[in-house]
């Protein structure tokens, strides 16, 4: 038996909270559902070696793995094998610890006749919400391996885009590691050198000088002491960062930044549009699609703007209209989306639009990239230049006050 911490409500206003004993989380929460609570929240009860386990184990995949799972899983629905089949192929294939897991847990579920979609909905730290409702509108409709294809795209596309970043951002980071190393190597190597001799000097000693010596003593004295509290900083960052209120800090910051902004949106829109345009290219319901949308957006800020414009959408107002209302839409984005209402034909401009903001990220990247790299070696050059002059200035004094 399994122990499930859970989150319920008896109604509205009463809350509960406990650990439960079960085969497995359905069964869970069907003993719930039988003492009369409604559960928003339900979770295994780690054992001291699980969490050992899952230290040393991928807990999920990547991106890049999910790709290729949902393509090999596409590819051979396409050659016509049966669903069962399929993923008793996929679990013997894959050798991800998670998607093996899961995969053989879907496989079991199909076993006992249950569908495809409810039980990638039921599988712990399951599937997202648009995985999911692609599979059951695939399912309704007899094409399961369009559905899967749709959802291959998907995943690739976001691993281009994630691939561009990391490769754009490769570069200019290890120039700031080199220029950061080697202005710390000129403090606490160098400058401590030279101090002897400076003092040794009948010279007076400049004021930029003294500055950089007064830092290089700070630096040498309490290196220990800095680099901790730096590492310090860098763990309560990240922990604020997975909080909602820093991540939404964190995204605001992003989107008030000029040129980072345009990126940030036009990566995010790009997801975001290709998601809401292949469920309604699927047959799902507008209203259902934004919501899938929206519950898959990562960004909370795009998630909160899609939840004003489902709540707007509900009330009868258009899509496009609501769009054009938002801060974080773009004058094509609405005037595209307007022409596929008119047309009744939504998903075509959303598709294209996703397309089309995913070349211009990658675009804008590049660019980004030759802008970058001789700025940072510029203000690196600068400032190593600024420090080789206040080091030379003594004795530049010294062989005047000579001559």
């Amino acid at each position: 038996m399994k122990e499930f911490y859970y989150k319920a409500k008896r109604s509205p206003n009463d809350i509960t909270q406990g650990v439960i004993k079960a085969e497995n989380k359905n069964s869970a929460l069907m003993k719930l559902s039988d003492e009369g609570l409604f559960p928003f929240e339900l979770k295994e009860k780690q054992s001291s070696k699980n969490i050992f386990k899952q230290l040393f184990s991928s807990k999920k995949a990547s991106i890049s793995e999910l790709s290729i799972y949902t393509r090999n899983i596409a590819d051979l629905l396409e050659g016509g094998i049966p669903v069962l089949e399929v993923f008793t192929i996929i679990a013997k294939q894959t050798s991800h610890t998670f998607l093996k897991k899961i995969t053989q847990n879907i496989r079991k579920d199909l076993q006992e006749g249950q569908s495809l979609s409810w039980s990638m909905q039921n599988q712990e730290t399951g599937f997202s919400p648009l995985f999911v409702n692609l599979v059951k509108a695939g399912e309704a409709s007899g094409t399961l391996e369009a559905s899967f294809l749709r959802i291959a795209d998907f995943y690739e596309k976001k691993n281009t885009l994630k691939n561009s970043l990391i490769k754009s951002l490769a570069y200019p980071s290890f120039l700031f590691l080199i220029g950061i190393l080697t202005i710390g190597i000129l403090f606490t190597v160098i400058l401590p050198n030279l101090i002897p001799v400076f003092e040794d000097m009948d010279v007076n000693i400049p004021l930029i000088t003294k500055i950089l010596l007064n830092i290089s003593n700070v630096l040498e004295a309490h290196w220990q002491v800095i680099i901790i509290a730096i590492i310090v900083l860098i763990l309560i960052a990240r922990k604020f960062l997975t909080t909602n209120e820093g991540r939404i800090f964190y995204q605001k910051t992003l989107l008030k930044l000029p040129y980072v902004r345009t990126i940030v949106l036009k990566k995010e829109l790009s997801e975001s549009f290709y998601s809401f345009g292949t469920l309604i290219k699927n047959g799902v319901p507008p209203a259902q699609a934004l919501l899938i949308t929206k519950d898959s957006a990562n960004n909370l800020i795009v998630k909160k703007e899609l939840e004003t414009i489902l709540n707007n959408f509900k009330k009868g107002k258009s899509i496009s209209q609501l769009m054009e209302s938002s801060t974080i839409f773009f004058p094509e984005c609405v005037n595209m989306v307007r022409v596929g209402e008119k047309t009744g034909s939504l998903d075509k401009p959303l598709l294209k639009l996703s397309a089309h903001y995913q070349r211009d990220v990658q675009s804008t990247l590049e660019m980004f990239i030759t802008i970058i790299e001789p700025v940072m070696i510029l203000i690196f050059g600068a400032t190593i230049g600024f420090i080789a002059i206040a080091i030379l200035l003594p004795i530049f004094q010294l062989n005047f006050s000579v001559t």
